[in-house]
Order: structure tokens, then C-alpha cells, then sequence
């Protein structure tokens, strides 16, 4: 934005405003298919790039934290997901809700670190996993 940065790689809620006025031109979606907004720009698979990354965000606890308020916690995100306004908002960033329960977040995080494991490794990307 302020013209000092050749190109960026960012989630849709990052990026999508600036797109749509105009100050931002996207390339190519790296999820793994083209957003509604913009449905001329291809995803990089679409490019000969064989990548794909989504963006998703979860809530963490520490893990001695009460199942109690484990569930209350769990019930208020699940109920702001369904609320009409915030899934409004999200459609107007091209943000995808999909939701996951406690124990099928958990499993995803641990498939996903394992994808960037290997990726890191295989395309020697840093030194964070050591063989």
C-alpha cells in the first residue's frame, strides 16, 4: 500500500479491501478455488503451482482449564459463528467458516504442523524440524 513492497502473500481479510478498491492486484488464490469476488483470477494449482494453504483460526486453553469453561467458551464461538451479521461480514472478506468441534481442531493443528514439517524439510526451508 505504500508502494515500497513489489508483492505479498495474505489471507483474503488482509487483502480483499484493498483489492477491491482497486490498490491491490491479486495474482492468484492459493486455496483451492477461486474466490466468489474475484472469479477471473485463478488459484495458483490453476498456474502450475502445486500449493495450496487455507487460513483458519482457532482458540486455544491452556490445558488444565475446566471442561466447564471449556464447553462455555466452545458454546459463545460456535453461537458467533451462526450469528447472520458475522457470517455476513466474513462472506464481504471471503472468509470461509468452517467449523470444527474441540477434538477435531486439535487433530487438524496436528496434520497441519505435520504438512509444514515436510515441506520445511523437503524444501530445506529453515532448520525448525531437525531429522
Amino acid at each position: 500500500m505504500g508502494k515500497h513492497v513489489d508483492s505479498i502473500i495474505v489471507s483474503a481479510p488482509e487483502g480483499v479491501p484493498q483489492a477491491l478498491a482497486g490498490d491491490l492486484r491479486i495474482l492468484g488464490i492459493f486455496g483451492d478455488s477461486r474466490l466468489d469476488k474475484f472469479p477471473n483470477v485463478p488459484t495458483a494449482k490453476e498456474q502450475g503451482i502445486n500449493f495450496n494453504i487455507s487460513m483458519w483460526r482457532g482458540i486455544s486453553l491452556p490445558k488444565d482449564t475446566p471442561a466447564a469453561l471449556i464447553t462455555q467458551i466452545h458454546d459463545i464461538v460456535k453461537k458467533c459463528m451462526a450469528d447472520a451479521d458475522f457470517k455476513k461480514r466474513c462472506e464481504e472478506l471471503s472468509v470461509e467458516l468452517k467449523y470444527m468441534n474441540p477434538q477435531d481442531l486439535g487433530k487438524f493443528m496436528v496434520s497441519e504442523d505435520a504438512r509444514y514439517q515436510q515441506l520445511i524439510m523437503s524444501e530445506k526451508l529453515g532448520d525448525r524440524y531437525k531429522k
